[in-house]
């Protein structure tokens, strides 16, 4: 199914334009100046270097955050009363049969789905004799 353009606003275009005009002529000014001074190659070297950089510093970071996430485990809160635990079970077992390929993050349709489970999973755990435990 195509989906349909949204509607440009002259009006709000010409605004855009006219506010990114003199940042469009900084930039231009700033690297003829840069030329024209001698010091063009110097400030590029210095972008590919900080570019680099950035890049290998967000990289580690992503790594880091990921072996932080698969490190992280939930356990069940001490202050629950004993009866909770075939509940906390049944809800890592839940937790324990989903892939993450198949709840996909440009979808946020999945998080409901998901939360739907889970919250059906602990209602017939307390209420199994109930036909519709969630209500």
């Amino acid at each position: 199914m195509k989906t349909k353009l949204p509607a440009v606003n002259p009006l709000g275009l010409l605004v855009f334009i006219l506010l990114m005009l003199p940042l469009l002529a900084l930039l231009g000014f700033g690297i003829l100046w840069l030329w024209q001074s001698g010091n063009l190659q110097v400030w590029l070297i210095a972008m590919v270097i900080c570019g680099g950089l950035g890049h290998g510093l967000q990289q580690w970071l992503v790594r880091r955050e990921r072996k932080l996430l698969t490190d992280t485990g939930t356990e069940p809160n001490p202050d629950w009363p004993p009866s909770t635990e075939e509940v906390w079970q049944k809800v890592k077992a839940l937790a324990e049969t989903c892939n993450p390929e198949d709840w996909p993050l440009e979808d946020g349709t999945w998080v409901l789905e998901l939360g739907r489970r889970t919250m059906e999973t602990v209602a017939h755990c307390y209420h199994p004799d109930v036909e519709q435990p969630l209500l």
